[in-house]
């Protein structure tokens, strides 16, 4: 075991619930009344308030207590522990101290959580396989259930970054296993690295950077708890781990500045404190005012004091506890110091202050009593002292490391260092930092090659740390750094290794986009290699094709296209086909290059080809990441193709891929793609889900170019879904990262955006700066894709303005010229504001045939945001004109539509998407219509009489008039001939197999097999064995081969209900048949195809599921393809009368008519919440009716059966509508046929 230990365990044996304080002193509370109790028990009041609130409210809280110099803590934070124990709750702390080395308290913690976990039975596979990834780099080892670290991905920030998730993950699951508090004191103490980490905490777990931009319902999992962090100010506050936290509603700063006297008034009221200075005193106030009096003016003067008076072999045991900088076993200083042979009594050490004991993992460890006492000796220590010491502890772990005992390289590497080692401190330190970089703490690796990169070396040394510092740098992102250390190397390294340096130069400058200088390095790399002379024993060559590669990439990002094309092509004819290794890597980089420039240029086909290519090359190579970005830039044709399924499939196919490789970068820009083709599809929940998840991980890579475009689409669907506040934060975000960065283009989109937000708000003024500012910035660009739209815009603007000269000249001077579908859009676009417009000038006549042309188009291109709005504008000026018909069925149209939309979006959405005030006019102007025509209620649902007569005979099966039910019925004609995959969602017993039915009736496939399973009546074995089959022999009891119902539903449709009870196994099952059609039958090994059509059926909420990890997020996307949301019967009261007479004629013996139901029995039943819905309405009926002997159930009849009402709800009052429905079960609330002629 390393002599150095880690800092004592300050939980107890189990780490479950508040250890005691490890002050010394009484555990008494101060006394009742002193000024002491009432400052330390306010700051204590303060902390146990956000706390009870925070649990209270269900919500995570992060609070920081801070002081000064960071002390000062204690007794507020000894009250604190005594609280937490007397409430029974979990308490997991940890320590940070210099020197405690990278990631230690974190370690600390997340090793006392899951040990506690397992003691209680909690530790399951899913917290032991996220403890196994971070095993690796937190140095974890001994955990139950501990597997073998999982390969780490690249040491590059992808890599730091998925590690930081995989922790926050860690430490949400603990937190929902077991409710805990986490305190993590003196922060300001922590290395670099780990405050990296811990900031990635409170931004991102303990609380929510996002969660003012997350609309209801849609916040990110955090960790269920207190977290609780103490430092000074500086670290805390100032440009510390809470910048730019606070605002937030769950993190707290709170300073005790005013409790440091209150700690000490405690302190001295001790009755321990007190009982020594009487018997030192003899009880004598007097001697004790002497005593106070001859007290040095400081602390340190006192310590000198001490430490003067000691043995040589005392101080010197000192120096070296001082030197080693953690707890420390005594027989390890004494070798340290040299005085094994004459050993000092450490129990003097110990009464007079200056040193403390502990035990830790059963070893006595001794330490000095505080982190400043520990320092203030250390600066006495002359400073060729401390080097000898510093070289005996290096040489002593060293030693130890040769016998194969695990020492920290990091903590060898610290001691050598402040050494004068010289060459054998710079190897260690090099070690070391390979070893951090590894481990992602590029910051701590960073700072060990900074020092080192300031001693005295020789050249190949410093180009060795150079080297290191350039990759470093670029992890952290800083690319200054890394461009100044890769130039430093040119004064050091071989002149056979400029070329390369100079190339890499290029490849910095690249990526930071500045092409120019980019290609000036690209031409001095080219022209060192050519001074070189050649060896055949070089990578003269492949060299050469590096610089190529790294050349055609600059002329691409500059945007010289032509000779972008040039030098991949050029260079692609210089490498052979069957060419291996970096060579064929670097083809492949080609490849991509010229594929983008023809995907930017529009050729799709010729971009597609490229890709393809490249992904089969890929994937013949075994090189992942290369495979997922060539199946990403065909999605992204997908996309500007507008083939949005194939497209949303390639994406979430880039998302596996990038779980498998562990890169979260890949998966944050397949996100924001996939979040594209929903926003344009209408599925605006996963947009949002898509967006919010891709945001998360932009803004925590530092990817501000990403996290400014995926903020700005994010405002942009939110002001859609009407919900502008979020809309306008986001935007503000998006223009200030854009503005700063000088990103134009985006500069200039977002000030497009924020001016549509302002029209729809009616602020024409705001909305006239934010487009004028959009055209201004991007015409500097020279891209003209949205200058037509932003004119329309400003067209708008100016109509709200009163402007109409500036309105007219602006929509003149639009031509739209053109026949491509985006330029077809934008004149569908222009024509309708253009037939507002006119309509509110008076001139319905031309109003008429420009809407009527634009919503041909809009329809034909699926633009169902101006769809609506295009049937709206032309129902108006239908009703102008007379025909009210054609109105009706206009704004009826639009309504269904608007509804449908909303129906997308989480509950708590929807209403705000529909009365956004453009909306409400849908609503207003068809009830206009509606008031006249008296034929029909106002609220009527608008069926032409081919429609009703087809869903009659379609849909027997499904009683109702419900709008939502006719809505299910369109959608359900629109996607049954399609094969997509169906989910139905509903609560119990609301009719999801009838309409799974439906739908295979409706399809192609309705001469196949209807094949129906129950996910949630079989454990997970027997699932997988009924679902694919499974061989004679694959377990005990399986005699005989038995197909399963994917093979038996061949050809036909496969229906799974209750998709989400389904085992994380299953879900990986099903996932895979969903994605290549292909499965085994259990113990086989053929693989066999499936023809089947999937339709799922829950009764959970499956984002819920997600969000809390226990349904995966790809076989969620993939079962999405069409939702259908069956409404509860509670929210269709109407349609319970229907279903009474329906159930009643169903039920009715041989040659009996159907019983009646008296007004008062039908109101009991209708305003009954029916909890278990139809299903639960129709086995009621059934067992009253056997009760009934007359032609008329009453109400004496059903309030027999009160039991049976026990689980439900009741209304105050009987609908308004009940009476005439009872006299005629179908007049309300629409004209249809009666209910044993209805099919609805």
């Amino acid at each position: 075991m390393d002599d150095h230990a880690p800092p004592p365990d300050s939980t107890g044996p189990s780490g479950h619930g508040p250890p005691q304080a490890r002050t010394g002193g009484s555990e008494r509370s101060p006394r009742d009344g002193s000024t002491s109790a009432s400052s330390l028990a306010d700051g204590v009041r303060r902390l146990v308030a956000l706390h009870r609130d925070a649990r209270r409210r269900n919500t995570p809280c992060l609070i920081f207590l801070h002081t000064p110099w960071g002390g000062g803590v204690e007794s507020v934070v000894k009250e604190w522990r005594r609280h937490l124990l007397g409430e029974r709750e979990s308490l997991f702390e940890a320590s940070c101290r210099a020197g405690g080395g990278t990631y230690a308290p974190l370690r600390d913690i997340v090793s006392r959580y899951v040990r506690s976990l397992d003691d209680l039975g909690l530790l399951d596979d899913e917290i032991s396989t996220l403890v196994s990834h971070v095993s690796g780099v937190l140095g974890l080892s001994g955990l139950p259930g501990l597997g073998e670290p999982p390969l780490r991905p690249r040491a590059e920030a992808g890599g730091q970054l998925q590690f930081f998730e995989y922790l926050g993950r860690l430490f949400i699951g603990l937190g929902q296993r077991l409710p805990a508090t986490l305190l993590l004191l003196d922060v300001h103490r922590a290395d670099s690295a780990t405050r990296v980490a811990v900031r990635y905490l409170c931004d991102n777990v303990f609380s929510d950077a996002l969660e003012d931009f997350a609309p209801v319902g849609m916040a990110r999992p955090r960790f269920p708890g207190t977290v609780v962090l103490t430092g000074t100010e500086e670290a805390i506050a100032g440009e510390g781990l809470a910048r730019d936290l606070q605002p937030r509603r769950d993190v707290h700063l709170l300073s005790v500045r005013t409790a440091e006297e209150a700690s000490f008034r405690t302190v001295l009221q001790d009755d321990h404190v007190i009982t020594t200075l009487m018997r030192t005193t003899g009880g004598s106030v007097a001697l004790l005012r002497e005593l106070l009096e001859s007290l040095p003016g400081r602390l340190q003067d006192l310590r000198h004091q001490q430490i003067g008076a000691l043995q040589d072999a005392e101080r010197m045991v000192l120096e070296a506890l001082a030197v080693a900088g953690r707890p420390s076993r005594p027989d390890f200083l004494l070798r340290v110091a040299g005085v094994e042979g004459d050993a000092p009594s450490l129990s003097s050490l110990a009464e007079l202050g200056l040193i403390h004991r502990q035990v830790s993992r059963g070893e006595l460890l001794i330490d000095f009593p505080s982190p400043e006492a520990r320092l203030q000796f250390y600066e006495r220590i002359p400073r060729e002292r401390r080097a000898q010491l510093h070289a005996r502890i290096a040489a002593l772990l060293e030693e130890r490391s040769r016998l194969g005992e695990a020492v920290d390289l990091e903590l060898i590497a610290h001691h050598f260092l402040h050494s004068d080692a010289g060459p054998h401190a710079i190897r260690h330190a090099l070690e070391a930092a390979d070893r951090l970089h590894v481990s992602y703490a590029f910051q701590r690796a960073n700072e060990i090659l900074v020092t080192v990169l300031d001693m005295p070396m020789d050249d190949p040394h410093r180009d060795q740390v150079l080297t290191r510092l350039v990759e470093v740098c670029v992890a952290m992102g800083d690319s200054d750094r890394a461009i100044a250390h890769n130039a430093a190397r040119l004064q050091c390294a071989p002149a056979d290794e400029h070329a390369a340096i100079h190339r890499r130069h290029g490849e910095l400058l690249t990526e930071r986009g500045s092409y120019d200088d980019a290609l000036q390095r690209f031409d001095a790399a080219s022209a060192a290699l050519d001074r070189r002379p050649e060896d055949p024993e070089s990578d003269h060559d492949t060299e050469r094709l590096r610089i190529q590669a790294s050349r055609a990439e600059a002329w691409y990002g500059k945007g010289d296209y032509e000779r972008a094309i040039e030098t991949a092509r050029d260079t692609l004819r210089s490498i052979p086909d069957d060419c291996a290794g970096e060579p064929r890597r670097l083809r492949l980089r080609l490849s991509n290059t010229l594929g983008k420039v023809y995907l930017f240029l529009g050729e799709y086909e010729r971009a597609l080809e490229v890709f393809q290519e490249n992904h089969r090359l890929a994937r013949d190579s075994g090189w992942p990441d290369e495979e997922v970005r060539a199946l990403f830039n065909q999605a992204t044709i997908a996309l500007q193709q507008r083939r949005h399924d194939d497209a949303e499939r390639m994406f979430l196919d880039c998302i596996a891929f990038g779980e498998e490789t562990a890169n979260p970068l890949t998966r944050a820009f397949c996100l924001l793609n996939l979040a594209v083709v929903h926003h344009k599809t209408l599925r605006y929940a996963e947009a949002l889900d898509a967006y919010l998840h891709g945001l998360a991980i932009f803004r925590q890579s530092g990817n501000e170019l990403q996290y400014a475009v995926t903020a700005m689409n994010l405002g942009a669907l939110l002001d859609t879904i009407g919900d502008p506040e979020r809309a306008r934060a986001l935007l503000g975000e998006s223009i200030e990262v854009s503005r700063r960065r000088d990103i134009k283009y985006f500069l200039g989109r977002a000030h497009h955006i924020h001016g549509l937000l302002e029209l729809g708000a009616e602020h024409a003024a705001d909305a006239q700066r934010h487009l004028d500012r959009a055209l201004d910035v991007l015409g500097q660009t020279g891209a003209s894709t949205f200058h037509d739209r932003i004119r329309i815009a400003q067209a708008r603007a100016a109509h709200g303005l009163g402007n109409h000269a500036l309105r007219d000249r602006i929509l003149r001077e639009l031509p739209c010229d053109g026949d491509d579908t985006d330029t077809r859009e934008v004149r569908a676009e222009r024509d309708i504001y253009r037939a507002v417009f006119l309509l509110e000038d008076g001139n319905t006549n031309d109003a008429i045939p420009l809407l009527e042309g634009a919503l041909a188009v809009v329809e034909e291109l699926d633009v169902h945001e101006h769809v609506w709005r295009a049937r709206l504008h032309l129902g108006r000026a239908s009703r102008r004109a007379g025909n009210l018909r054609r109105a009706r069925a206009l704004l009826q149209g639009s309504a269904d539509l608007v509804e449908h939309i909303a129906q997308q979006l989480p509950e708590p959405l929807r209403e705000a998407y529909r009365n956004t005030p453009e909306r409400r006019h849908v609503r207003d102007e068809l009830l206009a219509v509606e008031h006249g025509d008296p034929a029909r209620p106002p609220d009527a649902t608008s069926l032409s009489p081919t429609q009703w007569d087809a869903w009659r005979d379609q849909y027997a099966e499904i009683i109702g008039e419900d709008p939502r039910l006719h809505q299910i019925f369109r959608i359900v004609d629109r996607v049954a001939s399609a094969d997509s995959t169906i989910l139905i969602q509903g609560e119990s017993g609301t009719g999801k197999e009838l309409v799974a039915e439906a739908i295979h009736q409706r399809s192609p496939r309705n001469d196949g097999p209807f094949v129906k399973v129950n996910c949630a009546a079989f454990v997970e074995t027997l699932l997988l064995s009924e679902l694919f089959g499974h061989e004679r022999g694959a377990f005990t009891g399986a005699t005989t081969r038995r197909k399963g119902r994917f093979e038996l539903a061949e050809g036909g449709t496969l229906f799974l209900d209750e998709i989400g009870d389904i085992s994380a196994n299953t879900q990986v099952a099903l996932l895979r048949v969903l994605q290549e059609r292909t499965f085994e039958r259990v113990g086989g090994g053929d693989t066999l195809s499936s023809d089947a059509r999937i339709i799922c059926a829950t009764n959970r909420n499956l984002e819920e599921l997600v969000r809390e990890g226990t349904f995966r997020l790809d076989l969620y996307y993939r079962l999405k393809g069409v939702v259908l949301d069956l409404p509860p019967l509670r929210e269709r009261r109407p349609d319970i009368p229907r279903l009474v007479h329906h159930f009643s004629r169903q039920l009715a013996r041989d040659g009996q008519a159907a019983r009646r139901f008296s007004e008062e029995a039908m109101a009991w039943l209708v305003r009954y919440s029916w909890p278990g819905n139809v299903r639960e309405l129709e086995n009621f009926l059934r067992s009253m009716l056997l009760f009934v002997d007359g032609p008329l159930v009453e109400l004496r009849h059903i309030t027999q059966f009160r039991d049976f009402f026990a689980d439900g709800a009741f209304l105050d009052t009987t609908p308004e509508w009940l009476p005439d429905t009872l006299r005629n079960p179908a007049a309300h609330p629409t004209t249809t046929p009666p209910p044993d002629e209805a099919t609805q």
